[in-house]
């Protein structure tokens, strides 16, 4: 299956928040719109995923061998899917998200087809061209912006209908998490990604460097979250997310330097962790 289900858990993080957020902002919650939000954010995630296996086969960068084929079956190179038949499931990914689109516009919320057209475009240009984030670099541009701001004021709005400051500061820690979690995949892959061409943080500054950034995204996880209470912008009880520390620190040492093929989906489970408590600290 193309979208990577497995993948699917970390997208509950921006949903989880932009609930959590509207409720402490505005006493607002429906547990059945959160539900669909995360629906979107799958079917989002999914459309990534199956354009990313599109155009990495069409520039070479996806081949027979390559490290993505030793920890999931690819759907082309295993002869599962053609390249026509991923084009149309990723049209299909997009055509039912915009269904639900319309449906929260229905619903009071103008605004949704336009939020869910630019997070369409951002998943789109992680490999799609002109920008081809991913092939240069700016994968974590993507990431940063998609699953910290941007999917957490969408959720924000498709709750109660209303544009506010607070999602958009409030899902700094959670952007800065996202993006550890990708720029371990990275390193896991920047032998096949140099000999490929494809340029991330590791392939041009290679994986010393790029464990360096992935402990200073850490770092600046949770010293955002320290400045946000500091500054009066989010409750005190978030600190309570502050105890995950250790956790996090210790499992990105040891991931940081064996690499196993599993790397990005370790990581995702302890992200996992500082997430979920972080969220749900804004409603108690």
């Amino acid at each position: 299956m193309a979208p990577r289900p497995q993948y699917f858990p970390i997208t509950v993080l921006p949903v989880l928040l932009s609930a959590s957020l509207s409720y402490y902002e505005f006493h607002e919650l429906s547990i059945a719109y959160a539900v669909l939000t995360y629906v979107v954010g799958m079917l989002l995630q999914g459309f990534t995923h199956v354009t990313n296996d599109y155009f990495d086969v069409k520039y070479g960068t996806d081949l027979p061998g390559s490290p993505t084929t030793k920890y999931r079956r690819h759907p082309i190179l295993s002869g599962d899917m053609s390249m026509r038949e991923i084009a149309y499931e990723a049209v299909g990914l997009a055509v039912i998200a915009a269904a639900l689109g319309v449906f929260f516009v229905l619903e009071g919320r103008p605004l949704a087809i336009v939020l869910g057209l630019g997070a369409a475009i951002l998943c789109l240009e992680y490999t799609a061209p002109p920008i081809k984030a991913k092939y240069r670099a700016l994968n974590q541009v993507i990431m940063f912006i998609l699953e910290g701001p941007y999917l957490t004021l969408g959720g924000f709005y498709l709750q109660t209908g209303r544009i506010t400051a607070l999602p958009i500061i409030a899902s700094l820690p959670l952007a800065f998490i996202m993006c550890e979690v990708l720029l371990l995949d990275d390193m896991k892959d920047v032998n096949f990604d140099r000999k490929v061409g494809v340029h991330t943080i590791p392939t041009l500054f290679g994986n010393n460097v790029a464990g360096r950034v992935v402990m200073a995204e850490l770092l600046s996880a949770y010293a955002s979250l320290a400045l946000l209470v500091a500054f009066g912008a989010i409750p005190l009880l978030c600190l309570i997310a502050m105890a995950t520390f250790p956790l996090l620190y210790w499992n990105l040492r040891v991931v940081v330097k064996e690499l196993p093929p599993t790397t990005g989906l370790k990581s995702m489970v302890v992200s996992l962790i500082f997430g979920c408590t972080y969220a749900l600290a804004f409603v108690f």
